[in-house]
């Protein structure tokens, strides 16, 4: 069975299970019983599990040899018991069901950055650019497409068995089943020979090469998410550009549109996007497109949802790809860390989606937060929450994201020039790769 369509299936399954959640989540966690002011611990608890996995998971199978396909069908099958849990809950009626089961999805989920792990670990060099990027721009489509279907769910109730609230989970369930089924049938590639170890090199000198990467992931992240996490309740209690339905369905075509028009770039231009000139592109447009959020008209407001996330967009194979030949080409040197260092992309990712969307909650001042409630008279349209203090908090975040992004990207060319050869062109099967060539890259004037 193809290698490609089961990864973007697997990507596909689990990354659509936290998107369809977004909307009903926390009704759901508060009408079962769970503390209001809690309520964002049902998400935290979903990415919290996951980061811990991870690191557990990518030694399991970097350090013990455990198999890929094993793996995936273990997190697979938690993913399904975590999704039951939480769909019952609501027949049950309690709010325990509900952090357990998704704390036991959570951990299911752990399989998606594995997915980049296997990739770096084994999947041909010819087809790494590729694969990093339809994996990924999977996981990203169906994030979107994840939230559209949670908002189509509020018109369902049927029982207590079938409504908005168990629907988040069934539909994952079932698209677990049918995932795990097509994963069964699947046989994982055979690595490719690894390049002997440099014994004078330090493991804390090839982690500082990374540093960078990770560094620039968590900020690109963080920005995105501060606004994408939080654009129903930017555009209604803040900007005042959402006020119909009309509007909201804009807002979700808007970010579609960005992930669609930056995967056609890339399926057109794979080599160039994915390679330091498309980590230059996606750099330089993504600085300027989230200061068009202070614009605050209707029109401006979806052009900067469709341009941040296209810019984003760019930015997710380039990453992803630099971030996995550089682990695998020091993978001589990483005895058994290779796993952790290709996998701490998507911590770092994971975090930043976390922090962002609580960052936004405390930039709101505390004296206005209980205006901001929906008015009467209107559907969407509130005012009273702080727009001044808002729009000057967000103002620094973008300037000090950029600076740091600026930093980020000059630090990691840096150390690309004082190599002996470009990481992105370097070739991944070891046999082609001469240890004296390698050497300076690892060692090069690491301070």
């Amino acid at each position: 069975m193809n290698t490609i369509f089961i990864l973007c299936m697997i990507s596909f399954t689990l990354s659509i299970d936290y998107s369809l959640g977004l909307v009903s989540t926390q009704a759901y966690w508060i009408n079962t019983g769970g503390a209001k002011n809690l309520a964002g611990l049902v998400f935290g608890v979903y990415d919290g599990t996951s980061i811990i996995m991870t690191p557990l998971l990518s030694w399991l199978i970097d350090g013990k040899g455990f198999s890929y396909k094993f793996v995936f069908i273990s997190c697979i099958v938690l993913n399904i018991i975590g999704n039951s849990v939480y769909s019952f809950a609501h027949l049950v009626d309690t709010w325990i069901m509900v952090i357990i089961g998704r704390m036991i999805a959570g951990m299911g989920s752990t399989c998606v950055p594995l997915l980049m792990l296997y990739v770096a670990d084994r999947v041909r060099s010819d087809d790494q650019q590729k694969t990093v990027g339809y994996v990924k721009y999977v996981a990203a489509f169906s994030g979107i497409l994840g939230s559209i279907l949670g908002s189509a769910f509020t018109y369902v109730n049927v029982n207590k068995v079938i409504n908005l609230y168990t629907l988040v989970g069934w539909v994952p369930m079932c698209m677990g089943i049918i995932t795990l089924i097509l994963v069964s049938f699947w046989k994982e590639s055979k690595s490719e020979k690894i390049i002997k170890s440099v014994q004078n090199v330090s493991f804390a000198k090839s982690f500082s090469y990374f540093l960078p990467i990770w560094t620039f992931a968590f900020v690109t992240t963080f920005i995105y998410w501060f606004y994408m996490g939080n654009a129903f309740i930017l555009g209604t209690h803040f900007f005042h550009v959402i006020s119909d339905e009309k509007d909201l369905g804009n807002l979700y075509y808007a970010g579609l549109g960005g992930f669609v028009a930056s995967f056609i770039t890339f399926y057109f231009f794979k080599k160039s996007i994915s390679n330091e000139k498309g980590l230059l592109i996606s750099t330089i447009c993504s600085i300027p497109t989230v200061f068009l959020f202070m614009i605050q008209k209707n029109p401006m407001y979806f052009v900067a949802v469709a341009t941040t996330t296209y810019a984003y967009g760019l930015m997710i194979p380039s990453i992803n790809y630099l971030n996995n030949c550089l682990a695998k080409n020091l993978r001589g040197i990483l005895k058994g860390k290779f796993g952790i260092m290709v996998t701490a992309l998507s911590i770092s990712q994971g975090f930043a989606r976390f922090i962002g969307p609580t960052l936004f909650t405390l930039s709101i001042p505390q004296e206005n937060k209980a205006n901001c409630t929906l008015d009467d008279g209107e559907k969407y349209k509130t005012d009273g929450c702080g727009l001044h203090h808002f729009v000057i908090i967000s103002a620094v975040y973008n300037c000090v994201c950029a600076f740091l992004i600026i930093i980020c990207y000059y630090y990691f060319t840096k150390k690309l020039k004082a190599s002996s050869q470009d990481i992105s062109i370097l070739p991944i099967n070891s046999n082609s790769i001469n240890i004296q060539q390698v050497k300076p890259l690892m060692i090069s004037n690491i301070k």
